[in-house]
């Protein structure tokens, strides 16, 4: 059952569209430095005579690394645990100047929107129902506002290609140049 203003009336809070989107992306991203880290650490397990075959054990934790910490971030968020927000702020602010500018887009963004009062307010971990009805309209004015929702979107898939365009030419090197013989 709902509420006039759209939100569950039920005892937990809400779940706007903006923190299901980065636990979502945080899950996307979790899986893909997954999928390369274990991949990474299965071909550089390979015999020596593969090249640099320690660089690619050494990435592939880390991306493995990288990849849990994505994994356990999304799930903090879903659950909208307050160290979800922490982390997921952390972690903004260390993809500003990595992923230039991109990244510094989609990081200004999200920065933007977990910092609002009421999105802190949704992840200061109180029971739903103990907030004042001016603490939930609070709630409902910062944590739903769906410009912002979209613009990480749009910016994210974007970024997105990109980077899967890039990795795609690393992996395969003769697919986007000419021909080698």
């Amino acid at each position: 059952m709902s509420t006039a203003a759209g939100t569950p009336s039920s005892a937990t809070a809400p779940r706007p569209a903006g923190v299901t989107l980065l636990a979502a992306l945080n899950g996307v991203v979790a899986a893909i430095h997954l999928v390369l880290g274990v991949l990474l650490l299965f071909f550089g397990a390979m015999p020596p005579n593969v090249d640099d075959h320690r660089v690619a054990m050494i990435a592939g934790a880390l991306l493995a690394g990288a990849g849990l910490f994505h994994l356990a971030n999304g799930i903090l968020l879903w659950r909208l645990r307050p160290s979800g927000r922490l982390l997921e702020i952390i972690q903004s602010a260390a993809v500003w100047l990595w992923v230039f500018p991109v990244g510094t887009i989609v990081s200004a963004f999200v920065l933007y929107y977990l910092t609002r009062p009421g999105v802190k307010l949704l992840f200061s971990g109180q029971p739903w129902p103990s907030l004042t009805p001016e603490a939930r309209q609070l709630v409902e004015r910062d944590a739903y506002q769906s410009a912002i929702v979209v613009v990480i979107g749009i910016v994210t898939a974007v970024a997105a290609l990109f980077l899967l365009g890039l990795a795609a030419s690393l992996v395969f090197p003769g697919l986007f140049g000419p021909a080698r013989m």
